[in-house]
């Protein structure tokens, strides 16, 4: 459910980039088309914001998809369900959003979305292979 915070941030980085109205659906998302061709979807929850667009509809291998972890860096996550295909998306939370925050994070995202690292995920070789090494992480229990 979005709350009066991030719908009053959504108003006015809308009035910012001149879009017109953008509100949340019953699902608590607002779909906007980006130059004609790039879908993008805000979802609202009571903690945080989350853009998100699909990437494609190829299902990547699941080592492909570990070797572009965002733990390791800024960009956004990327994730693979059957009803979607691929999509990149980034959590924005509540605590630190400001309609700047949001028009940089959704500049960089766009520009990102130009651009996924398509080339890691639909490679025919095993990211061993390709270049790609496979962040290591240590977990202690």
């Amino acid at each position: 459910m979005s709350n009066d915070f991030i719908n009053s941030v959504i108003t006015e980085f809308a009035q910012s980039c001149q879009l017109g109205d953008l509100s949340f659906d019953s699902d608590d998302c607002c779909h906007l088309i980006i130059d004609k061709n790039l879908a993008v979807t805000l979802h609202s929850d009571q903690s945080r914001l989350t853009i998100a667009g699909q990437i494609s509809q190829e299902k990547p291998s699941l080592e492909a998809l570990l070797s572009l972890s965002p733990m390791l860096n800024d960009e956004p996550a990327i994730g693979w369900s059957q009803e979607t295909g691929l999509i990149g998306y980034k959590h924005i939370p509540q605590q630190l959003l400001t309609v700047e925050i949001l028009e940089q994070a959704m500049g960089d995202f766009l520009e990102w979305m130009k651009h996924p690292p398509m080339n890691k995920l639909t490679s025919d070789k095993p990211v061993s292979e390709s270049g790609v090494s496979l962040p290591a992480l240590s977990l202690r229990v």
